[in-house]
């Protein structure tokens, strides 16, 4: 394997990883869109849930934390370190990961360049959006949903399909922990 190829490590809440980790997961994330670092730390011993750094020759390049829901993997939390954006990280972790399995993601609403930059990574990468309105479920009792879009590499974009997902995700996913700060 080429030593330059990002790849994924699991990650325990502790030590500098976590530190760095933790921090680009503040600073990539509106509160909205993320969990606090107890509820995160609790949610690590979770079998379904899979934290992980993404690693550059052994050096923290951003963070990857998915779930595997048994018919298809979501993916949560997807980030790269501002200055190692813009250089195909993101494109090998996300095109590796996605081989052979279904994959379900949220994205903000395509409201500013950033987001219908973001759109279009995935779109690249063979994801559509679901035709269907969306929400993410909020992280907490005081907070309210998210409106977002929903999107996957499968080719199957019914409303079937996207009501059992949706509801997998709100049941696994954003069930787990409602801390009221």
């Amino acid at each position: 394997m080429n030593s330059n190829q990002p790849i994924l490590n699991p990650i325990k809440p502790s030590g500098l990883k976590w530190v760095n980790f933790y921090q680009l997961y503040q600073s990539a994330f509106p509160e909205a869109e993320r969990r606090l670092e107890p509820d995160l730390i609790s949610m690590a011993s979770n079998p379904m849930l899979s934290l992980n750094t993404i690693d550059i020759n052994q050096e923290f390049s951003g963070l990857f934390n998915y779930w595997n829901l048994d018919s298809f993997f979501y993916i949560e939390h997807f980030a790269i370190v501002p200055h190692k954006r813009n250089m195909g990280i993101g494109n090998d972790i996300l095109q590796n990961f996605s081989k052979n399995k279904t994959v379900v993601l949220e994205c903000e609403l395509p409201f500013d360049d950033l987001a219908k930059r973001r759109i279009l990574f995935y779109q690249k990468l063979g994801f559509q959006t679901y035709p269907f309105p969306y929400a993410q479920p909020s992280y907490s009792h005081d907070k309210q949903p998210v409106p977002m879009l929903l999107l996957t590499n499968s080719t199957d974009l019914s409303e079937h399909a996207f009501i059992k997902i949706s509801a997998k995700i709100a049941e696994s996913v954003y069930s787990q922990t409602k801390t009221t700060e």
